[in-house]
């Protein structure tokens, strides 16, 4: 359960519960007279107070939790010393409040300790220059979405995207310039594929896209817009001859070997190259991948 927005009703509903069950406590305090006491127990109200709120909750449920055991003592001792019952009310006022402030410590330490796993999680993931998953992210996806679609009879679809002469732009415009350019590939593929499909860089200047779901002839016709929107980018750049060759394995059922999807694209994309380069080959179940 997480803590609720300061002021929130959900939050001020649970701090009136938490309230109320230290009122409870107070009344059974009462109730079985001096011989037993309470005191134990009204940390619990302070400890999920603090757990759930943070440290103003806990704070304002130690004050309550301190002042209704002063309120059972008053009511159930014959002879009240006061300073002696001031003390001891301080005293238990300071433990209820340490132990909840310690309590909201360890969930702050705990939640920023957990949003930190994911963080790491998420870039253990994540190609950093482009944004898009990296083998790892992806083989991991397509473990789970091949498996997925074995059960529900869907087709799936991956296209891995090599770009030709990638090397003259580092060569001939700099690294920085080839950065950039991979940033602004990874884009064009991220707009022209569908939402629910899943690309990424998987290399220096190759991609791979998963589509599920998906004939064949729909994939071939977002590969050839990759094809020709990678050629418009590298038009800006005309000592280098940039282009895009595309390799497309399509499966009606997919294997259970993510390897072998992977190399069926793999080795369409090489006959793409072989063909000439900016093109597409595709493997679809024959022997070897034809031309689109």
């Amino acid at each position: 359960m997480t803590a609720g927005r300061p002021g929130s009703p959900g939050r001020l509903a649970a701090l009136a519960g938490l309230l109320a069950s230290i009122v409870v406590i107070g009344r059974v305090d009462v109730l079985t007279g001096p011989d037993f006491g309470f005191s134990l127990f009204y940390l619990a109200p302070v400890a999920a107070s603090a757990w759930w709120m943070g440290g103003a909750g806990a704070v304002v449920c130690a004050v309550a939790a301190g002042a209704a055991w002063v309120a059972g003592e008053v009511a159930t001792s014959r002879d009240v010393h006061a300073p002696a019952l001031a003390w001891n009310g301080f005293t238990r006022l300071a433990i209820y409040a340490a132990v909840g402030l310690l309590t909201a410590r360890v969930r702050g330490d705990r939640s920023r300790l957990t949003a930190l796993l994911d963080r790491e999680k998420t870039l253990a993931r994540t190609d950093p220059m482009t944004g898009l998953m990296n083998y790892r992210g992806f083989v991991e996806s397509l473990l789970r979405e091949a498996s997925r679609c074995r059960r529900a009879g869907q087709a799936m679809c991956v296209a891995y995207i090599d770009l030709d002469n990638f090397k003259q732009i580092n060569d001939r415009y700099g690294h920085s310039a080839g950065d950039a350019l991979l940033s602004r590939i990874a884009r064009t593929v991220q707009e022209t594929i569908r939402a629910g499909d899943v690309p990424a860089r998987i290399g220096g200047d190759e991609f791979v896209v998963m589509f599920w779901d998906v004939d064949r002839r729909a994939v071939e016709g977002i590969a050839q817009r990759i094809i020709d929107r990678v050629r418009e980018a590298g038009a800006e750049y005309p000592l280098a001859s940039l282009g895009a060759s595309v390799g497309i394995a399509f499966f009606e059922t997919p294997p259970e070997s993510t390897e072998e999807i992977l190399l069926r694209a793999d080795n369409a994309m090489y006959e793409a190259k072989a063909m000439g380069k900016g093109l597409m080959a595709v493997w679809s179940g024959g022997s070897a991948p034809t031309a689109a």
